[in-house]
């Protein structure tokens, strides 16, 4: 348990160093001359933390280019391979197409 007193005028305050993944209880309470404030308690979950090989990177600079009247060139930068990060060789980019044809979606 850690208490951190603050000034008057502070109005945030970050706590550093937490376990990720968990779940931590604040209590905050206002002080002045007349006393002290009923607590008030706020849950907070810390995030997952990520490393660089499991972080998604999306694709970048999408294009499509009509190549002749049944089909398109799909093309795209790969944000891994211009940030020279390892490759993971699990990684795929699902293409998923809709297209409106006689008033109907299609998803293929």
């Amino acid at each position: 348990m850690n208490y951190v007193p603050l000034t008057r005028d502070e109005r945030t305050h970050e706590i550093k160093k937490l376990a990720s993944e968990s779940v931590y209880v604040v209590s905050l309470r206002s002080m002045n001359s007349q006393g002290q404030s009923q607590p008030v308690y706020r849950a907070a979950l810390t995030k997952r933390k990520i490393s660089e090989e499991d972080e998604l990177d999306v694709p970048e600079d999408i294009n499509v280019r009509v190549m002749s009247s049944q089909s398109v060139l799909v093309a795209w930068v790969d944000p891994v391979l211009e940030k020279q990060k390892k490759v993971v060789a699990s990684r795929y980019f699902p293409l998923f197409l809709c297209f409106l044809a006689l008033q109907r979606h299609v998803f293929i």
